[in-house]
C-alpha cells in the first residue's frame, strides 16, 4: 500500500495546517521580547518558508543552553536565557493548549540530562516550568 493509497498525499502536505494561531503568537512575543533570537528565528522561515513553531523551539532551546553554558558563572553578564526562561514560565499558566505543548514538548523535554552541556538550566526554572520537568524528567 502506497501513502497515497493510505491518506498521506506528500504532493498536497501543507504543513501550515498542523500550525495553530496560538503556537505563531507565542514564538512572535517571544522574539519580541528576546533579540537575540531574531537571527533565528528569521532564517528559520527563510529555510520553511514558514514557522514551524515546534521545530523552531529546537533553535531556542539550544541558543538557551548555549547562553547558558557561556554566561552562568558571570553573575554581570546579561543573558538572553534568563529572559527565554522568565518569558515562558509567565506564558505557560495563560496559553492554551497548543502553546503549552510547544512549551512542555519542544522545550522542557529537551534540556540537557545530567551527561549534557547545560544540565544545570533546570535549577533555575520557574515554578510552572519546574513542575513540567519533574512531571516529565522527574531524573533530570
Amino acid at each position: 500500500m502506497s501513502m497515497g493509497e493510505m491518506g498521506f498525499d506528500p504532493a498536497n502536505y501543507d504543513p501550515a495546517q498542523f500550525v495553530s494561531s496560538s503556537e505563531v503568537r507565542l514564538v512572535e512575543r517571544l522574539v519580541a521580547r528576546v533579540p537575540g533570537l531574531r537571527q533565528s528565528y528569521d532564517e528559520h522561515v527563510a529555510d520553511n518558508d514558514i514557522l514551524l513553531p515546534h521545530v523552531y523551539f529546537g533553535d531556542v532551546t539550544r541558543w538557551v543552553v548555549a547562553d547558558f553554558e557561556e554566561t552562568r558563572d558571570r553573575p554581570d553578564a546579561t543573558s538572553g536565557w534568563r529572559d527565554v526562561v522568565e518569558f515562558l514560565e509567565e506564558e505557560y499558566p495563560t496559553s492554551d493548549d497548543d502553546a503549552k505543548a510547544v512549551i512542555q514538548q519542544s522545550f522542557i523535554e529537551n534540556l540537557p540530562y545530567a551527561d549534557e552541556p547545560g544540565y544545570g538550566i533546570e535549577r533555575y526554572l520557574g515554578q510552572n516550568l519546574r513542575a513540567i520537568y519533574d512531571r516529565y524528567r522527574p531524573r533530570g
